[in-house]
């Protein structure tokens, strides 16, 4: 590529104006964003929506991954975002999420699952993986037809374990949005947070602080939270 000095200086103005709606003002035409915006990415989707690409829909077509396409999003225009798992693409097995510690649980087929619970996926495709814990923890919101519809929660390993008490990616996350949102002179850019063995030892509950231009807040707590806000 070369450079462009008209169009350099194009998005320099732009960019000096702030980048509230920053992507329609330097790509004029764009009409769609395809991207994953579930489970841990859930913040930075909220992000595009609203802040750097308002009034441009977001869709997330797939959920697939290197062993294969899972799922089909056929509902573009719905805010949830939820997945047809697609029958021909691979076998698919679920474990109930209670029974996902034990060495070999007992699993269940597509047309054995119950709407409302929550599964470990496993599947067996055609590159061969046989029966192969896959990871993916997912929540079965409908049917369509028969076929079980699907929302995706987290990565099976992705815990905290506090003293003992594990905690998944999706419910400190739903836990940490919940509490932020209390705050009204604080906003989540991102976030982080590690288990207190990997934390200088110190007696007693540590003080958060949660970093930004305004005013800090303090509470009490074992996890570490940085926000910060532009």
């Amino acid at each position: 590529m070369k450079a462009d000095e008209k169009r350099a200086a194009e998005l320099k103005r732009e960019f000096e104006k702030g980048f509230d709606g920053i992507a329609k003002r330097i790509w004029p035409y764009l009409e769609l964003i395809l991207t994953v915006d579930t489970g841990s990415s859930e913040l930075y989707g909220n992000v595009l929506k609203t802040h750097y690409a308002k009034d441009i829909p977001l869709y997330s077509p797939l959920y697939a991954a290197t062993e294969g396409l899972l799922g089909i999003n056929v509902w573009p225009t719905d805010p949830e975002r939820y997945y047809l798992l697609v029958p021909e693409s691979m076998v698919f097995e679920f474990i109930p999420i209670e029974a996902s510690d034990e060495a070999q649980p007992d699993t269940l087929f597509m047309d054995q699952v119950e709407v409302g619970q929550t599964y470990e996926l496993v599947i067996t495709n055609v590159s061969g993986l046989y029966r192969y814990r896959f990871g993916d923890v997912i929540r079965v919101v409908r049917l369509h037809n028969q076929c079980p519809v699907i929302e995706f929660l987290y990565r099976q390993g992705q815990l905290l374990n506090v003293r003992g008490e594990k905690t998944s990616e999706n419910v400190f996350y739903k836990a940490l949005v919940e509490t932020v949102s209390k705050w009204s002179d604080v906003k989540l850019v991102d976030y982080t947070t590690a288990e207190s063995v990997m934390l200088p030892s110190q007696r007693g509950n540590t003080t958060i602080s949660v970093m930004s231009p305004l005013p800090h807040k303090k509470i009490d707590s074992r996890v570490t939270i940085a926000a910060w806000e532009y």
